[in-house]
């Protein structure tokens, strides 16, 4: 942003340059006329830079608190076992829920966690950590 900032300002310099040309003069008057038409060009060049910015889309947030409570029955078909280097893992599949459960926006993202397993990274959420924040599901 800043280059093409300074490129303009170069430009606009040259041609205006060009144009006005006069013999040099060393007169304080005029010094003073540059400089503030110099702090004038970079006011109208910056206030042109900050327009131009995109502006940041606030990220959708979740309906506030928690489900009632006929609503917080999890699907187990989401619930899927992973052997990591410390045994087995049990995750409720994030993208699972997302799709399966009406609710998926409610869940505490304190319960959201990514297991390292031999076929990479997987994200879901613990079930215990759900359990205790009030979730239920069938242990199947």
């Amino acid at each position: 942003m800043t280059r093409s900032l300074i490129a303009a300002i170069a430009a606009l310099s040259l041609a205006l340059g060009g144009v006005t040309a006069t013999p040099a003069r060393a007169d304080n008057s005029e010094l003073g006329r540059v400089l503030a038409g110099i702090a004038l060009i970079a006011i109208i060049g910056a206030a042109i830079n900050e327009g131009n910015r995109p502006q940041a889309e606030p990220a959708p947030q979740p309906p506030y608190g928690y489900p009632p409570m006929r609503y917080r029955a999890l699907p187990t078909a989401c619930i899927e076992s992973f052997d990591t280097r410390y045994g087995e893992e049990r995750l409720f599949m994030r993208r699972c829920l997302e799709r399966n459960y009406r609710y998926a926006a409610w869940l505490p993202q304190e319960c959201l966690t990514s297991v390292r397993t031999r076929h990479g990274y997987r994200e879901g959420y613990e079930p215990r950590c759900l359990r205790r924040a009030g979730f239920r599901w069938d242990a199947r």
